[in-house]
């Protein structure tokens, strides 16, 4: 499923949809799962650029599934989903797929490499230029 949006480069924008699977655990397999991911290219393009890349699917109620990204140029992009359901998935659902232009996105891939008694080193990825990281001891 795809659908066009007129994107602006410098803009953080927010890819959302709601999702649900219902698993037949009495049929569930080795690393059985539903999964979605969410795309974008230029119109004319060749290349989809993953936003978002199997994010699983949230088992028996509604989920928001979602990422934060941003084009290069300013033009018209389709968006698109790309959905996997295992041998176990007896139904998916989704509904209110939106993509909304966002003030500040948060950091996301954070991962924190190493931790002393008055520093720590990690590692994030995002749209920003500078983040507030707040510390507590639990």
């Amino acid at each position: 499923m795809t659908r066009y949006f007129n994107l602006k480069a410098g803009k953080v924008y927010k890819a959302s949809i709601y999702g649900l699977s219902y698993i037949d655990s009495t049929r569930m397999i080795f690393n059985d799962y539903a999964n979605i991911s969410f795309l974008y290219r230029e119109i004319g393009g060749d290349d989809w650029n993953y936003i978002l890349k199997q994010s699983s699917v949230s088992t028996n109620e509604y989920k928001m599934i979602y990422n934060y990204f941003s084009v290069p140029d300013t033009g018209i992009y389709e968006l698109g989903i790309q959905y996997y359901g295992g041998i176990s998935t007896i139904v998916s659902a989704f509904d209110i797929f939106k993509v909304e232009e966002v003030d500040c996105a948060p950091p996301v891939n954070i991962e924190i490499i190493s931790i002393l008694d008055t520093a720590f080193t990690a590692t994030m990825q995002g749209e920003g230029t500078e983040w507030e990281i707040r510390l507590c001891s639990q």
